[in-house]
């Protein structure tokens, strides 16, 4: 590109000569006495007169403002960390010199006069390009606050490139390297330019629209160079106003009969634009003139960036042999599947079958979720030694539900990757792991997390590595196991240390030396209100083990001593509507494995187990082929429900607005008034509505899910359900759940398709409240905010199957129950039929399950919101 412009500056500007930008990708700055070499990364160029700054380990933001400036747009700016690692580029302590390499090693000036060790804050800036870098007196020795990073050298026009600034800093991570480039920039053009679409994908014919203005000047004339690397035809180029005349030369238009001036602006518009498969940003060389016949280049060339196919991600990752990203401060596509989405808060992960990778932006973090296969655009710019893309764009989503392999490794494996970290931010499992101990060596019963996150460390027979415990998962302040386990985690990178970050509490597997359960739960069944039957796998022979009782502690244990790998036992003597705490085990020869904690429940002893299900729109009765569906208004049977409740009401509601709303307002106001307990719980981004506001005023304690100070209001609090009398003891016949799709507004009511289930039963009213309580913190009338969980940090903690009324019933709460899978494994026993009435419909998996037995000849029906 350079040697085109080159050529076209002497075709068409024969009078005026342009000096070039400098490629500088490979160039050495040498430290002495700390010895320490730096490569400049690809893609490294300094304009004429303008600057390169090394600064040891921070952004460009963060040095900025501890030195007070700006840096103007010819500085280009690069931590030093991200090339070399290890503490960063450079490390200033005293006695330090630098010299200046080309990319083959030859020495271009230095080495610098030395920085004092006596008194280390110093700044040593260069008089002038011209004096020798070895003599003193060439420098001015000053103090840290006096430092002029970006600025301070006169153009002297040697053409060189030297060293002009370092700078010690009393905050080391500031300290830095400066060159200059002294050549004479090129004159200073007019007008200004911008591109629009400002990103296209190379091989969809897009059409450009180059919008061109004036500054001080009235302009006459414009020059458009097309790129090598674009394909558009003259005759698809126009130009606004029609007067203005368009003349083609090879690659060059021309635009002429214009007087721009003011807020005058001409638009050029260029259709059926493509380009090759490639991935980068483009400046678009335009000139202007002001009398028509001499051309300046505009003050800033318009951009625009197109992007290609996706790359390997391990190509995207190479590094040189010194160990800096080749592709570091460029731009890239990669398709990965997504092994982290929101649950750190930042940043995402995705990995292909070659790596993985860090993606830090939220555009993007808060639109995937585990699972989805996604392409995705960015700028590779690694934060503190961690690949990843920022900013990035997620370009498309091709597909949901998608599983990954975990690469299983020994603790010793992780840390002797080598330069090419195959395994960085790839999901990692670590078996058998031994011990959990503070950073301090002092040992962790539990996975205390505070801030953004805690680290601790692991150890297994190989070695020992940190583990970071974000707060917003639903691990923090759990228990550590007790005894050996295993993790899964992505390994994330914190400057020089290895880190593997577990997502969720399903990635802490509790194993011992015995056979590892090899199934999921839930793993109950043949549930009555004073049994039920317990079942797994293992993948080895051995005893039959279950830990139960009615909380963590267990206090009661079942044995068989036969040696199976298909284990069932029945627990026997329970209490009616019970949540019981269990832990499966099995012991062999080479020992005992333990699994963590499980939930499950009884069923109701007395409870009628009826179930009512109601629509709210008209019923075509005559294709009903069994029982006829109810039609009715949901809100006028909850408020029958809401006036027959006796002792407590537990609201967890979406929306609650219109008339609508204000009536169910009313009805639970009425409701406290004699008595009736009332805990509410609503969403944050709908809580402006009246309805919300009356119950506040009268007296009852409404939270949302920006109540959970860690997870503030992320997601959505989706729910609608009600809970009644669940929380007495004194009959099992009052306890109801209402529950449904049906939203408490007016549109929910009158116009949209809605349903609700209403559901007498103490198991399953059981089951609701802890999932309601889990949010609001505590089992008392006033919230805990310390322990209150939404979103991502809820746990899996609440029981899954129930037999009401004598038919078995799943529940189960997004997003932590892999709600999604649970419906997948119920598609996909269907043998004759499946009839699906969604709002709408973007799971893949579950697409792609009811297409097979579409293909298998059931039948399958599917209707979904326009």
């Amino acid at each position: 590109m350079k040697k085109f412009l080159i050529v076209l500056s002497i075709c068409l500007i024969s009078s005026v000569s342009y000096s070039q930008s400098l490629d500088i990708s490979g160039y050495k700055i040498v430290q002495a006495n700390a010895a320490l070499t730096i490569s400049l990364p690809p893609g490294t160029v300094v304009q004429p007169g303008g600057y390169v700054i090394i600064a040891r380990n921070t952004t460009r933001t963060s040095f900025e403002t501890f030195f007070g400036v700006t840096l103007n747009a010819n500085v280009v700016f690069i931590n030093g960390f991200a090339v070399v690692g290890s503490n960063g580029f450079p490390s200033i302590n005293g006695s330090e010199t630098y010299e200046l390499q080309n990319a083959s090693s030859v020495k271009l000036e230095g080495p610098t006069i030395g920085m004092p060790a006596a008194t280390p804050f110093n700044a040593i800036k260069r008089k002038s390009p011209i004096g020798d870098a070895t003599l003193e007196t060439s420098w001015t020795r000053d103090v840290v606050g006096a430092a002029t990073p970006g600025t301070g050298m006169t153009n002297t026009n040697t053409g060189k490139l030297i060293i002009s600034e370092f700078s010690d800093a009393t905050a080391f991570a500031n300290e830095f390297v400066e060159l200059y480039y002294d050549v004479s920039p090129p004159p200073a053009g007019q007008g200004l330019g911008t591109i629009l679409p400002n990103r296209w994908k190379f091989n969809q014919s897009t059409n450009l629209q180059i919008i061109l203005k004036p500054q001080t000047d009235t302009l006459k004339s414009f020059k458009i160079v097309k790129p090598q690397l674009f394909n558009w035809s003259t005759g698809n180029i126009s130009v606004l106003p029609a007067t203005a005349s368009l003349s083609h030369s090879g690659d060059t238009t021309s635009i002429g009969n214009i007087s721009l001036s003011g807020g005058d602006s001409i638009v050029v518009s260029i259709s059926s634009v493509t380009g090759v498969d490639t991935t980068n940003e483009f400046s678009l060389i335009i000139f202007s003139s002001v009398n028509g016949t001499t051309f300046l280049p505009l003050q800033a060339f318009p951009k625009t960036l197109i992007y290609g196919t996706p790359r390997p991600i391990n190509v995207v990752k190479r590094k040189e042999a010194n160990g800096s990203h080749s592709m570091l401060g460029k731009w890239a596509v990669v398709r990965g599947i997504i092994t982290v989405g929101n649950e750190f808060g930042g940043p995402t992960y995705l990995q292909d079958p070659t790596a993985g990778m860090a993606l830090f932006d939220s555009s993007v973090s808060n639109n995937v979720n585990r699972g989805d296969d996604v392409v995705v655009l960015g700028l590779v710019a690694p934060y503190n030694d961690l690949f990843e893309f920022t900013p990035s764009v997620l370009l498309e989503k091709t597909g949901e539900g998608i599983g990954v392999d975990t690469v299983t490794l020994t603790i010793a494996q992780i840390l002797a990757q080598g330069t090419a970290e195959p395994d960085e931010a790839r999901l990692v499992r670590i078996n058998n792991i031994t011990s959990v101990t503070t950073t301090g060596g002092q040992p962790a019963t539990s996975w205390a997390a505070s801030a953004s996150g805690t680290n601790y460390n692991i150890t297994d027979a190989t070695g020992t590595l940190q583990v970071r415990i974000v707060t917003r998962t639903n691990i923090a302040n759990t228990p550590t196991p007790t005894t050996k386990f295993d993790m899964v985690g992505v390994l994330g990178q914190f400057t020089t240390s290895y880190q593997l970050i577990p997502r969720m509490v399903d990635d802490i597997i509790i194993e011992g030396g015995g056979p590892r359960i090899v199934t999921s739960s839930p793993y109950e069944s043949s549930i009555t209100s004073t049994s039920f039957k317990i079942s797994w796998i293992t993948d080895a022979p051995g005893s039959s083990i279950v830990k139960y009782g009615p909380t963590s502690s267990y206090g009661q244990e079942v044995v068989d001593t036969n040696s199976v790998t298909q284990h069932s036992i029945t627990l026997t003597g329970l209490t009616p509507a019970t949540v019981y705490h269990f832990q499966l085990g099995s012991t062999n020869t080479n020992g005992t494995t333990l699994s963590s904690e499980n939930i499950a429940i009884t069923s109701s002893q007395n409870s009628t187990g009826i179930i009512n299900v109601y629509f709210n729109q008209s019923v075509n009765y005559s294709v009903a082929k069994t029982e006829s569906a109810k039609v009715a208004d949901p809100s006028a049977i909850l408020i029958s429900r809401i006036n027959t409740a006796q002792f407590s009401i537990d609201m967890a509601a979406y929306s609650l607005s219109g008339t609508v709303g204000a009536n169910i307002a009313t009805a639970l106001l009425n409701a406290r008034n004699r008595g009736v307990k009332i805990r509410v719980i609503g969403e944050k981004d709908n809580h402006g509505t009246a309805p919300w506001t009356t119950l506040k005023n009268g007296g009852v304690t409404v939270i949302d899910d920006a109540y959970d100070l860690i997870n503030a209001g992320a997601g959505l609090m989706h729910n609608k359900f009600y809970v009644f009398d669940n929380r007495d003891q004194t009959s099992d016949t009052d306890d109801w759940v209402l529950v449904g799709s049906w939203n408490a507004t007016d549109p929910g009511t009158n116009n949209d398709a809605q349903n609700i289930v209403v559901i007498q039963d103490k198991a399953l009213a059981t089951a609701y409240t802890m999932e309601f309580e889990e949010m609001w913190g505590s089992n008392t009338e006033s919230p805990n905010q310390s322990v209150s969980r939404f979103g991502a940090r809820k746990l899996d903690n609440t029981p899954h199957k129930f037999i009401i009324g004598g038919t078995p019933i799943e529940s189960f709460f997004s997003p932590t129950d892999k709600v999604s899978a649970h419906i997948n494994a119920a598609l996909k026993t269907a043998q004759t039929s499946i009839n699906v009435a969604i709002l709408s419909f973007t799971r893949d998996e579950l697409s792609q399950t009811i297409a097979a037995k579409k293909s298998a000849g059931k039948k399958t029906r599917v209707i979904m919101d326009n």
